[in-house]
């Protein structure tokens, strides 16, 4: 069973991306430019409150691996959560 849970945020994000395909597919697009975006913040948010409830986000053993490197040093000193390190991992991937 702690191994379904564990992999929750992941069942989730499938989920959502094989709806979004779904959606790109029949959709019309002044419908896709209007709604494709907040669908698409609403579907980060879920995968990441799935793996918050849970108690396993799904970012923490990448967390834990780039602070064992040294890479994640400056996120753990300053007191970084994991939260706040996913945001900025996406947001310096949207750039």
């Amino acid at each position: 069973m702690g191994f379904i849970i564990g992999f929750a945020p992941w069942i989730v994000y499938w989920i959502l991306v094989g709806n979004m395909l779904v959606a790109a597919l029949t959709l019309d697009d002044a419908v896709l430019e209007r709604w494709l975006q907040q669908l698409s913040n609403f579907g980060l948010f879920a995968i990441a409150a799935v793996g918050v409830l849970i108690g396993r986000p799904f970012v923490r053993d990448d967390h834990r691996t780039l602070a064992g490197a040294g890479q994640g040093r400056a996120h753990r000193e300053a007191g970084h959560s994991v939260l706040v390190f996913l945001v900025r991992t996406a947001a310096v991937a949207r750039a």
